[in-house]
């Protein structure tokens, strides 16, 4: 006689490695050019914390495809070449956060 267990763990999320950390006020997490993400360690709520690693787990979707890129100077996405500054990383008014939002189905942390 056999049987089917089924795993634990979600498969597709252990290919991406995810770390807690200290980060700057109002940031909630970071995709890195890596794959890997970075979750504000201060998050305490579940359903934040689950919906901060759905939005940065777009962020690595759209760079494992090519579709996005960081440096220090500017984020490019889709042959749109985008200045980093202040105000600007992270605004969800940029086509890739747009995208992360509406795939990740989260609502909008507005930085303070």
């Amino acid at each position: 006689m056999s049987f089917k267990m089924k795993s634990p763990y979600n498969i597709e999320d252990m290919s991406i490695p995810v770390y807690h950390q200290k980060e700057e006020p109002g940031v909630m997490g970071r995709a890195t050019n890596a794959g890997t993400i970075t979750i504000n360690k201060d998050i305490k709520d579940p359903k934040l914390y689950a919906d901060v690693l759905a939005h940065e787990k777009v962020h690595v979707e759209q760079t494992k495809c090519g579709d996005l890129f960081y440096d220090h100077n500017h984020i490019y996405y889709k042959n749109r070449k985008i200045k980093r500054g202040k105000g600007v990383d992270g605004n969800p008014n940029l086509p890739h956060e747009k995208e992360a939002y509406k795939k990740s189905n989260t609502k909008k942390y507005i930085k303070k």
